[in-house]
């Protein structure tokens, strides 16, 4: 082993070493007894994870009453109501000093090792403010959610009216699920999942968190959009892979979950719509939203 080799090992080794214990996970849960002991066990077994915060939002069932006391590494916060997602997560990152953030949902189980995947591709690409990992849902499939292009009113309607299905290859259409893209390769994109995103807390912190005025669904594309627009970078990491159930809180609450879902996708217009999209424009896009909800209470999501 030559000198420059030898360096480069130390130096990986000493990364490693200093990565351990950098990071606090935080689980926002809801109704989540079924799947929380499955979701923390590999986050406590993980050397990377320092601490980590379970934010409930008021759950009726036993959520909390499921997990330990007796862990130093755990922590319990509940919520006398339900605040939604993102402000659940900001309550968690404040009770943080650790250099990097891990949010995960508590129907998902992320392995140690790709929060060691995540952790050191982090620390080796310092232009990412935040990353995610290839996701799969319980019968292995991917979803196409774990890597997204930014809402446009193009891919919007791609999205709401199924013609990404019609035209996978059509990149305005289809630029939001990106099916083109694939799912094997490491790639830099507009948008991750919040189902499981690490960043970097400082990053986090410099942004705001996540906007509060989304309540379910948005929260995660608003806030890389936010920080794409502060020169920060978000990155795909396939190396690192999560198992997710999907929706499994909110298949309790399944009215207010397409309400929202809708409700997110006006908020992000109204906040980010792209110049010269004002006035009798805007009320087309708003307006094709609004039917859509409509369509979906008579047909279905």
């Amino acid at each position: 082993m030559d000198g420059v080799e030898a360096a480069n090992q130390f130096n990986l080794r000493q990364a490693v070493s200093e990565a351990r214990g950098c990071v606090t996970a935080v689980v926002v849960t809801f109704e989540s007894a079924a799947t929380i002991e499955r979701c923390l066990e590999p986050l406590l077994q993980s050397e990377e994870v320092s601490l980590v915060v379970v934010v409930d939002n008021a759950s009726r069932d036993e959520t909390l009453t499921e997990l330990p006391d007796d862990d130093s590494r755990l922590r319990k916060i509940r919520n006398e109501r339900n605040l939604g997602f993102g402000a659940a997560c900001n309550v968690g990152a404040r009770l943080s000093e650790s250099e990097f953030l891990l949010f995960v949902n508590p129907d998902a189980q992320l392995p140690a090792l790709s929060t060691q995947y995540l952790l050191n591709f982090l620390r080796f690409r310092l232009e990412a403010a935040c990353c995610g990992p290839a996701i799969r849902d319980e019968h292995g499939l991917f979803d196409p959610a774990a890597r997204r292009g930014l809402p446009t009113p193009l891919n919007a309607l791609g999205r709401l009216f199924h013609l990404e299905k019609l035209f996978p290859h059509n990149r305005a259409l289809s630029g939001y699920t990106m099916p083109w893209a694939g799912f094997e390769r490491e790639m830099m994109v507009d948008s991750i999942l919040g189902a499981c995103m690490m960043i970097r807390r400082e990053d986090f912190m410099r942004v705001g968190g996540f906007d509060e005025d989304y309540f379910l669904f948005g929260e995660d594309i608003d806030l890389c959009y936010r920080l794409a627009k502060a020169g920060r970078e978000i990155w795909y990491v396939p190396s690192a892979h999560m198992t997710h159930i999907g929706g499994a809180s909110m298949a309790k609450e399944p009215r207010l979950a397409r309400r929202e879902f809708f409700r997110a996708m006006e908020i992000y217009w109204r906040k980010h719509r792209p110049r010269g999209w004002s006035g009798i424009l805007s009320v087309f896009v708003i307006a094709g939203i609004r039917l859509r909800a409509m369509l979906d209470r008579i047909i279905g999501h």
